[in-house]
């Protein structure tokens, strides 16, 4: 005889843990820089009725006035149109409410919730789901219907989980729980019809970056994988553009080559390096490195990110220029102009640069040392000065679609550049680069 069970397995469901938070001290808070007039929220909870005759926060995004916050109310709340319900709020940068939406009632039973909240200033439109169905109760008497507006963005923006700063704590279970500077839609990408959550990419944010541009990428192994084109180069004047998450090479010297420049056979113009955790000179370790050269093989240029590159689980896409006609450089991180005081920092100069044929390489050095441990995409390189960084990535790091039949954003073709970073299908002058060792398909995108 054959069991239901059999023909039906039970399909295998992800439930991320919830933390438990006891109402009067217990929260977690962080500050950020805040920007635009676009936010969402996403968080799982549980919370019983209760009977404290007030409001209890879930989360709060504040920047001198409330971006978003998402509350739950008592079942004696003295506003009836607050009764055991839920409701996110977003007020204008003078503290007028320009949101105010409020579930029906029935999710204060002590089972889990998944809820999704979305405002646009700009639009004047929000999203507002829990559990997978439409959560706005339009006819709710304290309902403020979305309306444009300015937002408070800036840096120290305060966001709190379990309160509303120092008061309103929250007593009930919370997790999966997330914030963006956007405005999406996509509830479903997060989480199904039946309210449980699905398990979300958290190396190239696929759901998070819903309606942007996404960029597939290559995995170097660490050891064996890397790309290698003999290419002449000329002048004096190098930009490399690349979107990469490196982890720690534990056979490695701690520093990963992810692309490089060179010339006169072998001598080095430019890279971008990043000095991971396990590099031997603590003061540069967790950064990103830019790097160029004179032809005397002495360091021109040498600017460096902030400490702290969180290399595993996220994703940056860097922009990096030279000029040694000028002495000038220019790096940005995810849109940030990143040239932090260091000790080894050194400062842009003139300087003439090796050209002529020699070894490129992406994903290690030209002889395959000092190789990449992770994801390598939207590879590019041009012997010229650019500083037009907002044309490859969006403030926060995301990147864009190039135009690759005029170049419009390279200004004329550039040697190298493959948005997934597959070389062998360089799309720039130089033609196929050489695949080394052990390179694949990696996560961040569907190219196959």
């Amino acid at each position: 005889m054959t069991n239901l069970t059999d023909l039906f397995p039970a399909v295998p469901t992800y439930t991320p843990a919830m933390m438990q938070f006891d109402g009067s001290t217990g929260y977690y808070s962080n500050t950020f820089t805040s920007a635009g007039n676009k936010v969402t929220g996403i968080i799982r909870f549980s919370r019983d009725s209760f009977a404290t005759a007030s409001g209890e926060y879930l989360f709060n995004s504040r920047k001198t006035n409330g971006r978003l916050q998402v509350v739950v109310w008592a079942s004696n709340h003295a506003n009836a149109n607050y009764q055991d319900r839920v409701g996110m709020l977003v007020q204008n940068s003078v503290g007028a409410t320009i949101c105010f939406l409020i579930s029906p009632t029935g999710y204060m039973d002590g089972e889990a919730h998944t809820l999704f909240c979305s405002f646009d200033g700009d639009a004047g439109v929000a999203t507002f789901y829990i559990d997978g169905a439409n959560a706005d109760d339009a006819g709710n008497a304290a309902r403020v219907a979305p309306t444009t507006g300015t937002l408070s963005s800036g840096v120290t923006t305060d966001i709190t989980v379990g309160n509303l700063g120092a008061s309103n704590y929250f007593a009930g279970n919370a997790g999966f729980f997330g914030h963006s500077d956007s405005y999406l839609t996509n509830w479903s990408d997060f989480f199904y019809t039946d309210d449980s959550p699905r398990q979300l990419d958290t190396i190239g944010w696929t759901q998070w970056n819903a309606g942007t541009f996404q960029t597939p990428m290559m995995t170097f192994d660490g050891s064996t994988g890397y790309y290698t084109k003999t290419q002449a180069t000329s002048g004096n004047k190098v930009t490399l553009v690349a979107r990469f998450n490196l982890i720690e090479n534990p056979s490695g010297t701690g520093a990963q080559y992810v692309v490089r420049s060179s010339g006169n056979t072998t001598d080095s113009r430019a890279a971008i390096i990043l000095s991971d955790g396990n590099h031997a000179t603590p003061a540069v370790r967790n950064t990103i490195n830019f790097l160029a050269w004179n032809s005397a093989g002495a360091i021109i240029c040498r600017l460096f990110s902030t400490e702290g590159v969180n290399m595993a689980d996220t994703l940056v896409t860097v922009f990096a220029s030279f000029d040694g006609d000028t002495g000038t450089g220019v790096m940005r991180v995810n849109g940030v102009s990143e040239d932090a005081t260091h000790s080894s920092r050194v400062a842009p100069t003139t300087g003439t640069m090796d050209t002529g044929s020699a070894t490129q390489s992406v994903g290690a050095n030209w002889d395959g040392s000092l190789s990449s441990n992770g994801n390598i995409g939207f590879v590019g390189m041009r012997d010229a000065y650019l500083t037009n960084w907002s044309d490859f990535m969006e403030a926060n790091g995301s990147p864009k679609a190039l135009d690759e039949s005029t170049w419009t954003e390279w200004g004329a073709q550039p040697l190298f550049w493959n948005e997934h970073g597959d070389m062998v299908n360089n799309l720039g002058s130089a033609g196929a680069l050489t695949k080394n060792g052990t390179i694949n398909v990696g996560k961040g995108g569907n190219y196959v």
